[in-house]
């Protein structure tokens, strides 16, 4: 037995084809040039303005989205089903602003706060973008049902004069969903669609050079930066074209003393008649 392992250890044609399979072996997938090595580390972005940017986003996000959260639950008569989704939009915002400085800090310093939190962040990125996408999906269908079915009864029933009232409020509010579902999309449509090149390139469905790589990541990082600013857009939205989500918030406003009564009467409320099925929203 022992003659027989050491012809075997001692069988040079073995060790030279381990050497001719393994020995030249760099750790590396072969490329056109072996000795090239592709850098993809350069940074493209001034680092200082991203850290700028993503302290507006914050900031504005902060204020905003908690001042719609104040007006939606401050109305508490008449709450649609319509504003318990948009508080929960406003909410998933806000909740991913929250994470905004742990993104300005990486940007300036790197990573420096561990894998835990790592896994935390990025998950809050994902639940803002599919929440956002499932919410507005249900606003806009519940937009749609409350218009169809006070198309169908009040034509039925002949009040010509509610149904202009109540259908007028209904379209300046599908305009403020429209605006929003719009703004969501000219956001974080450019970053999907980025990050499905990528993949499809790490699939080995798309041919990788080193440039087309570098480039993927330049647009991954411009393009994550217009997601991430999508966080504090709706409240503007709402301020400038949801007129009651306005009239909501002057009232507050007059009520706390901030504003005169007078101001507050000058911009008066969209007229409307509130319908039983509970579909008007005191927010659009």
């Amino acid at each position: 037995m022992t003659i027989i392992l050491n012809d075997f250890y001692n069988s040079s044609y073995l060790w030279e084809g381990f050497e001719d399979e393994f020995g030249n072996y760099t750790g590396t997938p072969p490329t056109e040039d072996d000795d090239y090595i592709c850098d993809v580390s350069t940074e493209t972005l001034n680092k200082h303005a991203v850290v700028v940017t993503y302290a507006l986003v914050f900031l504005l996000s902060l204020l905003g989205n908690s001042l719609v959260m104040l007006v939606i639950l401050y109305s508490r008569v008449g709450r649609s089903v319509t504003d318990v989704y948009l508080l929960n939009l406003a909410m998933a915002d806000l909740l991913f602003a929250m994470t905004l400085p742990i993104w300005a800090a990486s940007k300036a310093k790197g990573w420096i706060f561990g894998t835990p939190l790592c896994k935390v962040v990025s998950l809050l990125k994902e639940v803002n973008f599919y929440s956002g996408i499932l919410l507005l999906a249900c606003i806009s269908m519940d937009r749609y049902l409350a218009i169809v079915h006070a198309t169908r009864t009040l034509t039925q029933k002949r009040h010509w004069v509610k149904f202009i009232s109540q259908m007028g409020q209904k379209h300046r509010a599908m305009r403020v969903i429209f605006a929003v579902v719009l703004v969501f999309l000219l956001c974080w449509l450019p970053y999907n669609l980025v990050l499905v090149v990528d993949t499809l390139m790490r699939a080995q469905v798309i041919p990788e050079t080193c440039q087309r790589r570098k480039d993927i990541g330049r647009a991954l990082d411009a393009t994550e930066i217009l997601g991430f600013l999508h966080s504090c857009l709706n409240p503007l939205i709402y301020v400038f074209i949801g007129q009651k989500f306005r009239h909501g918030l002057l009232k507050i406003m007059a009520i706390h003393g901030l504003i005169s009564k007078e101001f507050l009467a000058k911009d008066s409320r969209p007229s409307f008649v509130g319908s039983s099925s509970g579909n008007t929203s005191t927010t659009l």
